[in-house]
């Protein structure tokens, strides 16, 4: 924050009230799995995961209630009901149903909320991740400036996230009868959430005055995101059998609000000479590549092999952007602008 509160400035030159706000996320997650199995009965299963979460502007709400713990077997599951992750990767997470009613299959089978997919955005929303917004605030409240040259408010902030997720899995089987059974999955989760303030709030006695002024917010968010998963599965022998799945999927969210703004502002905003411009800017980008790859190879008197690939990336950009001024009284020797932008 860059702030002059209840103040009366004179300068003879500029008069800048600037903020800056940079946060940087560089993550790298690799996961490799290999299962080999020789005999007269060779089986090889492998498995490889990766999971990451990269956030900017969250926090997790643990008071969140909880319906389910994620190692229970209810009878049923409804819509609107919850479920914390008792152990794993994703432990001490809450996620809120919001698929269609489930009822155990027969009496005292329960549903098995430990293999649920809760990466599934279709059935399930995490809940306990509430906004705790980062703030870029430059602020001129309640005083008096008068620059003989020219008065900038500015609020800048730029936001990045750059992941790479990566999961591989290999799986060999080879004898009489060789079986390959191998699956690769990563999840990827980015967010950022930042509120970009460049203002002037109420005015002292004699105003504010300078050449030219200018009021102005902006950011350059970005999200860098490639999620991979590849799967290969190969089994060799009198029967040969293989099986091989591969899942990559990624969700990238930026929610800024970026404003700027002249409010209450009863003397007067005024200038000399020059433009007053109040400018709020977003440009905001998401580049996601999501990809699964997956292979099975049987080769056998007796072969079968079976082969799936899923990718699924969401993006999604829900930046306010406003500029505006509000119950002031300007003044300007030049343009008059009030700018928007995303």
């Amino acid at each position: 924050r860059a702030q002059v509160v209840d103040s009366h400035l004179i300068s003879a030159d500029d008069i800048v009230v600037e903020s800056a706000g940079t946060s940087i996320i560089d993550s790298f997650v690799f996961s490799a799995s290999a299962g080999v199995g020789i005999g007269q009965a060779g089986i090889g299963a492998s498995i490889g995961v990766g999971l990451a979460r990269n956030i900017i502007g969250y926090k997790s709400n643990t008071a969140t209630t909880a319906t389910y713990q994620s190692g229970q077997k209810p009878a049923a599951l409804n819509p609107n009901q919850f479920v914390r992750i008792a152990g794993g990767i994703r432990s001490g997470e809450i996620y809120k149903y919001v698929g269609t009613a489930l009822t155990e299959a027969s009496a005292g089978a329960g549903i098995d909320l430990q293999a649920m997919d809760y990466g599934d955005r279709r059935a399930w929303q995490r809940v306990d991740l509430v906004a705790d917004t980062s703030e870029v605030v430059a602020q001129v409240a309640d005083s008096s400036l008068n620059a003989a040259d020219d008065i900038r408010i500015q609020a800048n902030s730029t936001s990045a996230i750059n992941a790479k997720v990566v999961s591989g899995s290999v799986a060999v089987g080879g004898g009489l009868v060789g079986a390959g059974i191998s699956g690769a999955g990563v999840g990827a989760e980015n967010r950022i959430a930042t509120d970009v303030t460049a203002e002037i709030v109420g005015d002292g006695a004699t105003g504010i005055i300078g050449d030219a002024i200018s009021v102005r917010a902006s950011d350059t968010s970005t999200i860098n995101a490639l999620t991979g998963a590849a799967s290969i599965a190969g089994g060799f022998g009198g029967a040969g059998v293989a099986a091989s799945i591969g899942v990559a999927i990624a969700y990238n969210e930026i929610d800024n609000d970026i404003t700027a703004a002249i409010r209450n502002a009863n003397s007067v905003v005024e200038t000399r000479t020059g433009a007053l411009t109040v400018s709020a800017t977003d440009a905001a980008t998401i580049s996601s590549t999501t990809t699964a790859a997956s292979l099975a190879l049987a080769i056998g008197g007796f072969a079968a092999s079976v082969s799936g690939a899923g990718a699924d990336a969401t993006n999604v950009i829900l930046t306010d952007t406003n500029a505006y001024i509000s119950g002031s009284k300007i003044a300007t020797a030049g343009d008059l602008n009030v700018r928007a932008s995303s």
